[in-house]
């Protein structure tokens, strides 16, 4: 799959709060174990697990944790699978029990969005724009199936009362 790297031009603020909520949630979790836990509940494949060094300090296996977020590719064997997607869905079903705050709440409901439309413009080829967080579009993104020279610039309907 082309561009299989969904998240990889993710902005630099965005991977600052990621990595910030990450920290945030994993230095209240003790040990190795407690750690490899919260990933293994929030279904991430063990296999994308094992590649983590859990002995690094709490601001290193985080910023780890983005980066391998980063690089990871989305497979054509699991088009929908994505381990950072999963684990922020699995922390936005229990806030309070991670302590999220709203801006933690905002930036996880964004990155999911743009998951969802980059993996989505995977399978289909056709770009989709990412749902505004908090208020996902209830109305399908419709492709432009005509071609660019048939675009409207301009268009005016009129009608009689009676009609």
């Amino acid at each position: 799959m082309p561009n299989s790297r969904i998240f990889s031009d993710l902005p630099q603020d965005d991977l600052i709060q990621l990595d910030t909520l990450l920290q945030n949630i994993l230095i209240n979790i003790h040990g190795i174990a407690g750690r490899k836990a919260i990933l293994r509940n929030a279904g991430i494949d063990n296999y994308f697990i094992v590649s983590l060094d859990f002995n690094l300090s709490m601001s290193e296996l985080s910023l780890n944790l983005v980066s391998k977020f980063k690089d990871y590719p989305v497979s054509s064997r699991k088009p929908g699978y994505h381990p950072l997607m999963v684990l922020l869905d699995y922390f936005l079903k229990q806030p309070e029990r991670y302590n999220l705050e709203d801006s933690d709440i905002e930036i996880s409901e964004k990155i999911i969005s743009i998951g969802k439309s980059k993996i989505e413009e995977l399978k289909t080829g056709i770009p989709v724009p990412p749902s505004p967080p908090n208020n996902p579009s209830p109305i399908p993104a419709i492709a432009d199936t005509k071609p660019p020279s048939s675009t409207i610039d301009i268009l005016i309907i009129t009608a009689l009362k009676d009609e």
